[in-house]
Order: C-alpha cells, then sequence, then structure tokens
C-alpha cells in the first residue's frame, strides 16, 4: 500500500469530513468493548477540535509565534 500526504489549510478540512466519518463508523464496527463510545464520534467532535488543539500546541513553542492567524516561525522573521 502507499500513502501519500498533503497539507491542507484549515479552511479545506471539509475535504476530509467524509473520510474522518467513515473512519469512525469502521472503527464502531470493530469495537469489541463498549462500540457506542463511537456513536457522538464525527468530523465536528473529534477532527476539528483534534486540528485546533494541534495548530495551539504547535504555535506554543518558542520558535513561533502568531501573525494574522497563522504560525510563523520566528526565524523566519
Amino acid at each position: 500500500m502507499e500513502l501519500s500526504y498533503q497539507v491542507i489549510s484549515e479552511d479545506q478540512t471539509e475535504y476530509c469530513k467524509d473520510l474522518c466519518n467513515e473512519l469512525m463508523a469502521y472503527q464502531k464496527s470493530i469495537a469489541h468493548i463498549k462500540p457506542e463510545l463511537f456513536d457522538s464520534m464525527n468530523f465536528e467532535s473529534r477532527m476539528l477540535p483534534s486540528i485546533e488543539d494541534a495548530e495551539e500546541n504547535y504555535c506554543s513553542s518558542e520558535r513561533w509565534r502568531r501573525v494574522s492567524g497563522l504560525c510563523v516561525c520566528q526565524c523566519l522573521s
């Protein structure tokens, strides 16, 4: 199997919505312990918060600062 990755902007995350929801449904279908935990897991409840948290964690390091809503490396400025 060959995987390819593409970096997308935050406003393009909707492209992942169907894939994310399919993954949640698949994970529920193979869960042996408490599959009902996946009932509330979807793109809006899992993927979007994860993206927001990752950006906050990434931007909070010493070398990065937020400029106009973007994380910018201070070494570039």
